[in-house]
């Protein structure tokens, strides 16, 4: 007779074990022994039986054992009768090795976190921006690219982070906010997409505007603003930007991996493409897509690194692109008009490689902005440069006797000529551009204009630039040698803002003075 484990379901079939048995384990795992049959059991009962207690404890554990086998086979008929077992599950996969590891900052998407893209996206955006920033509105367009470029997979969440300089940046999250709450993400978005395409424009006004544009309740709006429903939300992101060293808009966490400003977006693709390699690893390893990025971030940092030892030395702070600094002009050198909408002021040193480098940019900038931009340069030559002292002075002398447009031909010589700064090369380049030559030699030998000199380099470290090159747009610092792109973004903002000075009647002459008393 054919004996059944007692924790194995009826299969409807005769104990002789006729009829068709159940499928076995899946392919590839292991098949059971067969049980032993009633012959072997009876002689294994014979053994323990001369084991004694020890015996007895054997035959429990056989017991155990035979209660959960498989099926069992008749003495006389091997074949075998149905008990399906229970539900087969794959060993669970190991995580793959996540190069990015240190890298990665834990940055929740919450769920009332705004998002534009599905949850089961296998890269996670992350933007702490605001409103009235220059560069969150550049840098919305890149995420629009790469969402097209990586459709489901590739989402983007916001968290607010407005900055104080900007007066309307606040409220302009509160009204975000509030279209969330009305609307939920899709409400969010086209808010957001607004406020970036006005941003320009922001007042009180403008943005209850936008509230009626976007389809919102104004009264919801006006309760929100008034009652401080949305404060709590802006400032729990506030919280966590400072928690995690994001102080500048916009900063970017890339399935938590730190990406600051308005970057090309190339650099956003190269890090897309290696997080989604990562994620599909992921998820290959059993991770519903729905969990990628809370399993990718869990582990992540919830600040900055420690500061190493030997960094730790106080450093100078770096000037805030978005403070508006007065420089003034005075009689510093410059190309193009004193009407021109957008002055671009330049700190630089003439043995400086990067400052040579930026120099056929000054003049891109010049050919396609035409008189609405001026170029004005000032001296900040540094101590290390041995001959940037006399450099400058021979280029002041130049422009002492033959005003701006001999200064920048002196100017373009000496970058050109970055190896040939000598004495009897500076004499050289300034006959060249038209300049006496004793004249020149004699403000050499007696460092005729080092109170120039001493003005422009205590101006520039008043304002924070202490490197060159550094540049000024109409109060808003740029430093280092950028890319044109980096130039043409802030000089269009600020063209668009000078022309709203010049319509709302301020004359050009007067538009410089008026763009850097914000």
């Amino acid at each position: 007779m054919v004996m059944q484990s007692q924790a194995a379901p009826s299969s409807g079939t005769h104990a002789s074990g006729m009829g068709s048995p159940p499928a076995g384990p899946p392919p590839g795992w292991p098949t059971p022994a067969p049980a032993a049959t009633s012959k072997q059991g009876a002689g294994l009962g014979v053994l323990l039986v001369g084991l004694g207690c020890g015996g007895f404890a054997l035959l429990v554990l056989m017991a155990g054992v035979m209660a959960g086998v498989w099926f069992m086979v008749d003495q006389d008929d091997a074949a075998p009768v149905a008990t399906a077992p229970s539900a087969w599950a794959p060993p669970p996969q190991p995580m793959p090795i996540d190069a990015h590891a240190g890298e990665r900052f834990r940055v929740p998407v919450l769920a009332t976190t705004p998002v534009r893209g599905p949850d089961t996206a296998l890269v996670t955006i992350v933007e702490i921006g605001e409103f009235q920033c220059p560069f969150c509105a550049r840098a919305s367009g890149v995420l629009t690219q790469l969402q097209a470029e990586y459709p489901g997979t590739v989402r983007v969440a916001w968290r607010h982070n407005p900055l104080p300089m900007h007066a309307q940046a606040q409220p302009a999250a509160v009204l975000a906010q509030e279209a969330y709450a009305q609307g939920g993400d899709a409400s969010f978005w086209r808010m957001h997409d607004s406020l970036l395409e006005n941003q320009t424009l922001l007042s009180a006004l403008t943005l209850r505007a936008l509230a009626i544009q976007n389809g919102l309740d104004t009264a919801g709006y006006d309760r929100a603003l008034a009652g401080g429903t949305h404060d709590a939300t802006i400032a729990a992101d506030q919280a966590l930007a400072a928690q995690l060293g994001a102080r500048g808009t916009p900063t970017f966490f890339i399935n938590g991996r730190l990406l600051s400003g308005a970057q090309p977006i190339e650099r956003f693709r190269e890090i897309v493409r290696e997080e989604l390699t990562y994620a599909q690893s992921v998820r290959d390893a059993g991770v519903p897509a729905s969990q990628v990025y809370d399993r990718i971030i869990e582990h992540g940092r919830v600040s900055p690194a420690p500061t190493p030892a030997a960094a730790a030395a106080p450093r100078p702070n770096r000037p805030d692109p978005e403070v508006v600094r007065v420089v003034p002009v005075l009689d510093s050198p410059q190309l193009g008009p004193d009407d021109a909408l957008v002055t671009l002021v330049v700190f630089s040193d003439f043995q400086c490689p990067f400052c040579a480098r930026v120099v056929p940019t000054l003049q891109q900038i010049r050919e396609r902005y035409g008189d609405d931009v001026r170029v004005v340069f000032k001296h900040n030559p540094l101590p290390f440069h041995s001959r940037a002292d006399a450099a400058a002075e021979a280029a002041i002398e130049v422009h002492a006797q033959l005003g701006d447009a001999a200064f920048f031909r002196m100017h373009d010589a000496l970058f050109a000529n970055q190896r040939a700064l000598e004495d009897a090369d500076l004499v050289r380049h300034a006959a060249q551009a038209g300049a006496s030559r004793g004249r020149v030699q004699a403000a050499l030998d007696g460092n005729r204009h080092r109170d120039v000199i001493a003005r422009d380099q205590a101006l520039a470290a008043e304002l924070g630039a202490r490197g060159t090159p550094s540049f000024f747009i109409n109060g808003h610092v740029l430093t280092g040698a950028q890319p044109l792109s980096a130039f043409t973004a802030r000089i269009d903002t600020e063209l668009s803002e000078a022309r709203a000075l010049v319509a709302a009647g301020t004359p050009r002459a007067s538009v410089y003075e008026a763009a850097t008393a914000r």
